[in-house]
């Protein structure tokens, strides 16, 4: 809907904006409540932002170690580069096949 508003105030200057609503099918409140609403939802977007803005200062500030350490920079504690772990080679479990330790 925002994009026939955006038509009608794009048009206004060649068309009467009584004809472009007509043509387009928009309602006069609408259109007008849009108009009057653009500048507070600018208003609402530059508040958004500005917490955002705080928030990427003081990441590199903190020399970007400040938060939640990414998964690629600190592997599991059981995470193994080389590849699978073969059955049987982790401390404490029984090879493949046997029951030896799991009760059975």
């Amino acid at each position: 809907m925002s994009e026939l508003y955006r038509s009608i105030r794009a048009e206004k200057a060649t068309y009467s904006i009584v004809l472009l609503r007509r043509v387009l099918k928009v309602a006069r409140p609408s259109y007008y409540a849009w108009r009057d609403g653009e500048a507070a939802r600018r208003a609402r977007r530059v508040a958004d932002d500005a917490p955002a803005h705080e928030i990427a200062m003081l990441h590199i500030a903190s020399g970007k170690t400040y938060g939640v350490p990414s998964q690629a920079s600190t592997p599991h504690k059981y995470f193994d580069p080389t590849g699978p772990v073969a059955p049987g080679s982790c401390p404490g479990t029984p090879a493949r096949g046997t029951t030896s330790g799991w009760g059975g």
